[in-house]
Protein backbone atom coordinates (compact mmCIF):
# COMPACT_ATOMS: atom_id res chain seq x y z
CA UNK A 1 0.00 0.00 0.00
CA UNK A 2 2.77 2.25 0.55
CA UNK A 3 4.31 1.78 -1.91
CA UNK A 4 1.61 2.33 -4.27
CA UNK A 5 1.22 6.15 -2.75
CA UNK A 6 5.06 6.93 -3.04
CA UNK A 7 4.43 5.46 -6.94
CA UNK A 8 1.13 7.46 -7.29
CA UNK A 9 3.13 10.35 -5.74
CA UNK A 10 6.16 10.58 -8.33
CA UNK A 11 4.09 9.82 -11.35
CA UNK A 12 2.05 12.95 -9.98
CA UNK A 13 5.33 14.55 -9.41
CA UNK A 14 6.70 13.59 -13.10
CA UNK A 15 3.58 14.92 -14.76
CA UNK A 16 4.24 18.02 -12.50
CA UNK A 17 7.68 18.10 -14.33
CA UNK A 18 6.37 17.66 -17.85
CA UNK A 19 3.56 20.68 -17.22
CA UNK A 20 6.32 22.51 -15.88
CA UNK A 21 8.31 21.39 -19.14
CA UNK A 22 5.11 22.03 -21.39
CA UNK A 23 4.67 25.34 -19.74
CA UNK A 24 8.17 26.71 -20.58
CA UNK A 25 8.34 25.65 -23.81
CA UNK A 26 5.31 27.35 -24.14
CA UNK A 27 7.00 30.54 -22.68
CA UNK A 28 10.13 30.32 -24.48
CA UNK A 29 9.39 32.21 -27.26
CA UNK A 30 7.83 34.73 -25.12
CA UNK A 31 11.03 34.93 -23.35
CA UNK A 32 12.91 34.81 -25.83
CA UNK A 33 11.32 37.84 -27.82
CA UNK A 34 11.78 39.55 -24.11
CA UNK A 35 15.49 38.73 -24.35
CA UNK A 36 16.11 40.37 -27.49
CA UNK A 37 13.88 42.98 -27.00
CA UNK A 38 16.22 43.85 -23.89
CA UNK A 39 19.30 42.84 -25.68
CA UNK A 40 18.29 45.41 -28.24
CA UNK A 41 17.48 48.44 -25.65
CA UNK A 42 20.71 47.60 -24.27
CA UNK A 43 22.58 47.59 -27.38
CA UNK A 44 20.70 50.62 -28.56
CA UNK A 45 21.62 52.79 -25.53
CA UNK A 46 25.26 51.81 -25.80
CA UNK A 47 25.37 53.40 -29.47
CA UNK A 48 24.08 55.92 -28.74
CA UNK A 49 25.85 57.01 -25.63
CA UNK A 50 28.56 56.01 -27.66
CA UNK A 51 27.13 57.74 -30.81
CA UNK A 52 26.56 61.14 -28.68
CA UNK A 53 29.58 60.98 -27.04
CA UNK A 54 31.25 60.96 -30.86
CA UNK A 55 29.19 63.89 -31.80
CA UNK A 56 29.70 65.87 -28.58
CA UNK A 57 33.74 65.16 -29.39
CA UNK A 58 32.92 66.27 -33.47
CA UNK A 59 30.96 69.23 -32.29
CA UNK A 60 33.75 70.60 -29.69
CA UNK A 61 36.32 70.09 -32.16
CA UNK A 62 35.04 72.15 -34.88
CA UNK A 63 34.08 74.61 -32.34
CA UNK A 64 37.80 75.07 -31.06
CA UNK A 65 39.26 74.62 -34.88
CA UNK A 66 36.53 77.21 -36.04
CA UNK A 67 37.81 79.79 -33.04
CA UNK A 68 41.26 78.96 -34.08
CA UNK A 69 40.65 79.82 -37.58
CA UNK A 70 38.84 83.19 -36.62
CA UNK A 71 41.78 84.14 -33.98
CA UNK A 72 43.98 83.65 -37.08
CA UNK A 73 41.65 85.48 -39.46
CA UNK A 74 41.49 88.42 -37.05
CA UNK A 75 45.26 88.09 -36.83
CA UNK A 76 45.65 88.33 -40.31
CA UNK A 77 43.46 91.17 -40.63
CA UNK A 78 44.99 93.33 -37.95
CA UNK A 79 48.60 92.65 -39.33
CA UNK A 80 46.92 94.21 -42.87
CA UNK A 81 45.15 97.00 -40.99
CA UNK A 82 48.64 97.81 -39.49
CA UNK A 83 50.15 97.42 -42.32
CA UNK A 84 47.92 99.81 -44.59
CA UNK A 85 48.14 102.56 -41.29
CA UNK A 86 51.98 102.02 -41.70
CA UNK A 87 52.11 102.52 -45.23
CA UNK A 88 49.77 105.49 -45.32
CA UNK A 89 52.24 107.15 -42.41
CA UNK A 90 55.42 106.37 -44.37
CA UNK A 91 53.86 107.39 -47.89
CA UNK A 92 52.31 110.82 -46.14
CA UNK A 93 56.39 111.91 -44.91
CA UNK A 94 57.50 110.28 -48.27
CA UNK A 95 55.61 112.72 -50.11
CA UNK A 96 55.74 115.24 -47.39
CA UNK A 97 59.96 114.79 -48.18
CA UNK A 98 59.61 115.35 -51.79
CA UNK A 99 57.33 118.20 -52.09
CA UNK A 100 60.01 119.77 -49.59
CA UNK A 101 63.11 118.73 -51.81
CA UNK A 102 61.23 119.45 -55.48
CA UNK A 103 60.04 122.92 -53.86
CA UNK A 104 63.99 123.27 -52.90
CA UNK A 105 65.51 122.52 -55.97
CA UNK A 106 62.96 124.58 -57.98
CA UNK A 107 64.06 127.59 -56.11
CA UNK A 108 67.79 127.09 -55.97
CA UNK A 109 68.00 126.42 -59.63
CA UNK A 110 65.23 126.20 -61.65
CA UNK A 111 62.83 129.02 -60.59
CA UNK A 112 65.22 132.08 -59.08
CA UNK A 113 63.08 134.36 -56.45
CA UNK A 114 64.94 136.96 -57.11
CA UNK A 115 64.56 136.39 -60.98
CA UNK A 116 60.73 136.17 -60.21
CA UNK A 117 60.50 139.13 -57.86
CA UNK A 118 62.17 141.46 -60.92
CA UNK A 119 59.71 140.33 -63.20
CA UNK A 120 56.95 140.48 -61.16
CA UNK A 121 58.05 144.13 -60.75
CA UNK A 122 58.68 144.25 -64.71
CA UNK A 123 54.94 142.71 -64.86
CA UNK A 124 53.63 145.55 -62.50
CA UNK A 125 55.69 148.36 -64.44
CA UNK A 126 54.17 147.55 -67.48
CA UNK A 127 50.50 147.26 -66.17
CA UNK A 128 50.83 150.63 -64.82
CA UNK A 129 52.46 152.11 -67.75
CA UNK A 130 49.52 150.51 -70.19
CA UNK A 131 47.32 151.37 -67.33
CA UNK A 132 48.59 155.15 -67.46
CA UNK A 133 48.15 155.12 -71.64
CA UNK A 134 45.18 153.89 -71.43
CA UNK A 135 43.65 156.61 -69.29
CA UNK A 136 45.08 158.98 -70.91
CA UNK A 137 44.00 158.01 -74.19
CA UNK A 138 40.53 157.73 -72.56
CA UNK A 139 41.04 161.62 -71.58
CA UNK A 140 42.12 162.32 -74.87
CA UNK A 141 38.96 160.87 -76.32
CA UNK A 142 36.49 162.60 -73.88
CA UNK A 143 37.88 165.76 -74.19
CA UNK A 144 38.15 165.43 -78.34
CA UNK A 145 34.46 164.59 -77.52
CA UNK A 146 33.78 167.53 -75.36
CA UNK A 147 35.43 169.98 -77.57
CA UNK A 148 33.20 168.41 -80.65
CA UNK A 149 30.63 169.21 -78.58
CA UNK A 150 31.36 172.55 -77.65
CA UNK A 151 32.25 173.19 -81.21
CA UNK A 152 28.75 171.79 -82.43
CA UNK A 153 27.26 174.07 -79.30
CA UNK A 154 28.84 177.14 -80.58
CA UNK A 155 27.98 176.58 -84.28
CA UNK A 156 24.68 176.52 -83.34
CA UNK A 157 24.95 179.11 -81.00
CA UNK A 158 26.18 181.63 -83.66
CA UNK A 159 23.95 180.56 -86.56
CA UNK A 160 20.89 181.25 -84.36
CA UNK A 161 22.45 184.70 -82.80
CA UNK A 162 23.04 185.48 -86.16
CA UNK A 163 19.16 186.89 -85.66
CA UNK A 164 19.19 188.53 -82.81
CA UNK A 165 21.14 191.77 -83.13
CA UNK A 166 18.45 193.89 -82.23
CA UNK A 167 18.66 192.58 -78.77
CA UNK A 168 21.85 194.18 -78.36
CA UNK A 169 22.12 197.51 -76.07
CA UNK A 170 22.41 200.59 -77.76
CA UNK A 171 23.64 204.10 -75.99
CA UNK A 172 20.30 204.66 -74.96
CA UNK A 173 18.21 202.15 -74.01
CA UNK A 174 19.75 198.65 -72.35
CA UNK A 175 19.48 195.49 -73.98
CA UNK A 176 18.02 192.35 -72.83
CA UNK A 177 21.13 190.67 -71.79
CA UNK A 178 22.66 194.03 -69.63
CA UNK A 179 21.05 195.34 -66.05
CA UNK A 180 19.53 198.67 -66.97
CA UNK A 181 20.83 199.88 -64.20
CA UNK A 182 24.58 199.19 -64.12
CA UNK A 183 25.13 197.83 -67.69
CA UNK A 184 26.33 194.94 -66.38
CA UNK A 185 25.58 191.24 -68.26
CA UNK A 186 23.61 189.11 -67.03
CA UNK A 187 25.25 186.12 -68.31
CA UNK A 188 27.90 184.48 -70.27
CA UNK A 189 27.15 182.73 -73.37
CA UNK A 190 29.19 179.35 -72.41
CA UNK A 191 30.64 178.08 -69.29
CA UNK A 192 34.47 179.39 -69.04
CA UNK A 193 34.37 182.32 -70.89
CA UNK A 194 34.66 185.58 -70.15
CA UNK A 195 32.87 187.30 -72.97
CA UNK A 196 28.75 187.79 -72.21
CA UNK A 197 26.34 187.12 -74.66
CA UNK A 198 26.02 190.27 -75.47
CA UNK A 199 29.52 190.72 -76.49
CA UNK A 200 29.70 187.66 -78.89
CA UNK A 201 26.78 188.91 -80.21
CA UNK A 202 28.30 192.33 -81.38
CA UNK A 203 31.30 189.94 -82.41
CA UNK A 204 29.17 187.79 -85.25
CA UNK A 205 28.45 188.64 -88.60
CA UNK A 206 24.83 190.15 -88.78
CA UNK A 207 23.17 188.59 -91.11
CA UNK A 208 21.29 190.37 -94.09
CA UNK A 209 17.38 190.78 -93.75
CA UNK A 210 15.93 188.99 -96.71
CA UNK A 211 13.84 191.60 -98.97
CA UNK A 212 10.73 189.68 -98.04
CA UNK A 213 10.77 191.04 -94.82
CA UNK A 214 11.33 194.52 -95.81
CA UNK A 215 8.87 197.11 -95.40
CA UNK A 216 8.47 199.14 -98.72
CA UNK A 217 7.10 202.49 -98.71
CA UNK A 218 4.07 202.93 -100.64
CA UNK A 219 4.53 206.35 -102.68
CA UNK A 220 1.31 208.64 -101.99
CA UNK A 221 -1.14 208.63 -104.65
CA UNK A 222 -1.06 211.79 -106.63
Amino acid sequence: MASFVQLKRKARLVEAVFQAIEAANQQRTVEYNAACKIQSMARYSAQRNTYLTIKRAAVHLQRVYRGYRGRLQTLDRCIEREKQRQQLFFTHFAVLIQKTWRGYCSRRWKDNFYEQKEFLRVVVERGEEQRRIGREHYERQVAEKNAKEASSLKNTFNSTAQHLHHLISTGTMAGVYREKSTGLARATAFEGESDDVEDVLRKLKVCAIPISLLRVKQRPCR
